[in-house]
């Protein structure tokens, strides 16, 4: 609560300190120029602040009600929270429309003092008028303050009623909540009802302080867990980058097992995966090797035994023996599905290897199975891309009509398009082939596969028309009540309420994306944009934007990205394109693996580029900084521009490493681009690189510039 937004606040008096003294009426209820810069304020400033401030009297009651709440934010900066709840509660008593939000910020105030009494009062007495289903949110806070007091009165019934809200609801850390939960009803003697909930936080938070507070007094080695919670606390440990602990607990769990019937054969098969799993991620691929060996060759192997084998070859990269594994994985089961999944993958295994002729083979062996399965259409498309890289075109038509004519909803069907038309071109057939590529490039929707189409044919790019950055907010309509409350809420420091507020009323769509974007909360904007439908066309060589489509595409922390963009020579637009896949422009995202930030950067990379710009006393919760999370990714794009130089290699390194685009270029770096990008084998890359390339493209074209894919 003392660090709520305190930086709006602080920037908000320094802008308008000044004014406190002066003569005439000044609003401190309106203060849209957020220029916060808590590091340049002193303590000595910060004092004098506020000394103007308790001088300053206003007769007009808004007024006054502002500048108590002011007051009552600086007193909690200076930790003072008796005074700041004198301060709210003046505020409360000069604006009765924002009185509920200024009654529970009193009520934390007094928290913090240490008045638990006077604190519930304050929440009791919210809790009755917010019930209804839009006051959801507020509730939730409402329920905060009392978890609070009730674990420091030790009231465990009220602990376990406020903290099971507050898990039902989503809200707040839910290891503690668990944790406090458990230990409220082990107090009362309920002790299987709180040894299901340290369980579930022994699942779903296995490296967390609280679990393993947990496995001090709940020996983990003495609880029973079923196949599936021992997978999503293994699954957990994976996440946390624990490999030793999850392959220690893994063995534990095998030695307590015995195969008595082919259920529990089918359990120690899948924990012996787990454990091949975490040896082979955590770079142990001697151990996940042999491990994966023994138990193939086992006498109760089953054929997820024989997939696990095969899937560690893969990893390194050892195809024949791999694609030997799933073959036997496919041959040992009478299942349909395990049938077609040891199939595919026998034939992926060598077509990642670059054996395309051999893939294709292998495929061929079983190609009734793979025609009724869920693998049909991966396996054309496959085959297609084999043919079309041994520069088979005629077998590479075939199987691409195939997908055309028997997959007419997949939402891959623009990339079968190109590739038919391409690889008619490729082989000098080029009537027929732009005709595919025509019917792609009719289109008006400005997508990957569309502009490659474009550009393969040598149309001239579309021209565009600048869409200002603050296309969307100067659309900002504030009309009613609700509005203003919303803006002088934002503006007092509430701006969790403020957001909560905008979103639960029923101003039209189009008011209430360009008000949270005026606010700066460019990710709440941006995920709620395709209710706008804010669709960019191409008519008549021209791309057509309407203003909506700043939602989806805003230019936030512009000044910072100008900045950066001209530091290291790093395309604006490219930024803007990597924060919007990475994070949403969610400045405070954190990933499961533990990437933070608006650019998504893991800790470790994070630190060693800070030292490269001799940032003392380096903090991964920096990067939750908009200028240091972009500095640091503009830093880090500039050192992959400088290894790899073109634009498609640099973000697919962002997002897969450079190391494995080295690897990917020593490999196939011979491939025309469209090809390479179609062939770097993790999905996930490749999906990333297509999509920040066709945001670059967008952005760049919504400033004004041609409509190009800038590989």
């Amino acid at each position: 609560m003392i660090e709520f937004l305190k930086f709006i606040i602080i920037s908000c008096l320094v802008l308008f300190g000044s004014c406190l003294s002066t003569a005439g009426i000044f609003n401190p209820c309106r203060n849209n120029n957020f220029l916060s810069n808590l590091d340049q304020i002193d303590k000595k400033e910060l004092l004098q602040i506020e000394q103007d401030l308790k001088n300053k009297k206003y007769t007009n009651n808004n007024y006054e009600g502002c500048r108590s709440a002011l007051l009552a934010r600086l007193s909690l900066i200076h930790n003072n929270p008796r005074e700041a709840s004198r301060y709210f509660a003046r505020a409360a008593e000069k604006m009765p429309e924002l009185r509920d939000y200024f009654i529970l910020a009193q009520a934390f105030a007094e928290l913090k003092n240490n008045s638990h009494a006077q604190a519930k009062n304050l929440a009791m007495a919210l809790l009755d008028t917010h019930r209804a289903p839009g006051s959801a949110h507020f509730r939730t806070r409402i329920m905060q303050v009392l978890a609070e007091v009730a674990l420091k009165q030790k009231d465990h019934q009220q602990v376990i009623k406020t903290h099971q809200e507050l898990l039902d609801r989503g809200y707040g850390d839910k290891e503690a909540l668990l944790f406090n939960v458990g230990t409220s009803l082990s107090i009362m003697g309920e002790h299987k009802k709180a040894d299901e909930i340290f369980k579930q936080l022994l699942i779903r938070f296995p490296t967390s302080n609280y679990a393993l507070e947990t496995e001090k007094v709940k020996n983990l080695a003495h609880r029973y867990f079923d196949i599936q919670q021992i997978e999503t606390r293994f699954n957990k440990l994976i996440e946390n980058l624990a490999f030793d602990r999850a392959v220690s607990e893994i063995k534990q769990e095998i030695k307590k097992r015995s195969p008595k019937n082919l259920k529990d054969r089918e359990d120690i098969s899948a924990l012996h995966g787990f454990a091949i799993k975490a040896l082979m991620l955590s770079n142990q691929f001697d151990k996940g090797i042999s491990w994966a060996k023994a138990r193939a060759q086992h006498k109760d192997a089953l054929s997820q035994d024989l997939e696990s084998c095969g899937w560690g070859y893969s990893k390194i990269d050892r195809p024949m023996q791999a694609s030997h594994y799933y073959t036997r994985m496919a041959e040992s089961s009478n299942d349909k599905v395990v049938k077609a999944r040891g199939c595919f993958f026998a034939g992926f295994s060598l077509y990642e290897a670059r054996y395309y002729t051999l893939a294709q083979l292998r495929w061929q062996q079983c190609e009734s199975v793979l025609e009724n399965s869920s693998f049909h259409e991966n396996y054309l498309w496959y085959q297609a891309l084999s043919a079309l890289l041994t520069q088979d075109v005629v077998k590479a038509q075939r199987f691409l009509h195939k997908l055309l004519d028997k997959f007419k909803k997949s939402p891959d069907r623009d990339k079968y398009t190109y590739f038919l038309g391409y690889t008619l071109n490729y082989f000098y057939k080029k009537n027929a082939g732009n005709a595919f590529l025509q019917k792609l490039a009719n289109s008006n929707d400005p997508s990957y596969y569309v502009l490659l189409a474009r550009q393969a044919l040598g149309l001239k790019a579309p021209s565009t028309k600048a869409v200002s950055a603050d296309a969307l907010v100067q659309k900002t309509l504030c009309k009613n009540a609700t509005c203003e409350k919303a803006l002088t809420l934002y503006n007092l420091g509430f701006k969790d309420e403020a957001r909560d507020l905008i979103l639960t009323t029923d101003m039209p769509a189009q008011d209430r994306l360009s008000l949270l974007q005026s606010m700066g909360l460019y990710h709440d904007a941006w995920q709620r944009s395709h209710i706008l439908k804010p669709q960019a066309r191409i008519k008549n060589n021209m791309l057509v934007a309407p203003p909506a489509i700043r939602s989806s595409y805003p230019r936030a922390h512009k000044p910072i990205i100008d900045e950066m963009s001209r530091k290291y020579d790093i395309d604006k637009s490219l930024l803007y394109a990597i924060i919007r896949a990475e994070s949403g422009f969610l400045h405070d995202a954190k990933s499961y693996r533990g990437a933070l930030g608006l650019m998504q950067m893991m800790p470790f990379v994070a630190h060693d580029l800070a030292d490269k710009l001799a940032l003392e006393k380096f903090d991964p919760e920096l990067l939750k900084e908009p200028k240091v999370a972009i500095e640091l990714g503009a830093l880090l794009l500039a050192t992959l521009k400088r290894q790899f130089g073109a634009t498609h290699l640099v973000i697919a390194a962002y997002n897969a490493g450079p190391h494995q685009v080295q690897k990917w270029l020593d490999n196939c770096g011979d491939l025309p681009i469209e090809l390479f990008i179609e062939r770097i084998p993790f999905q996930q890359t490749r999906d990333y690189v297509k999509k920040v390339l066709s945001s670059q493209s967008l952005y760049t074209a919504l400033e004004g510039q041609p409509l190009v894919l800038a590989f």
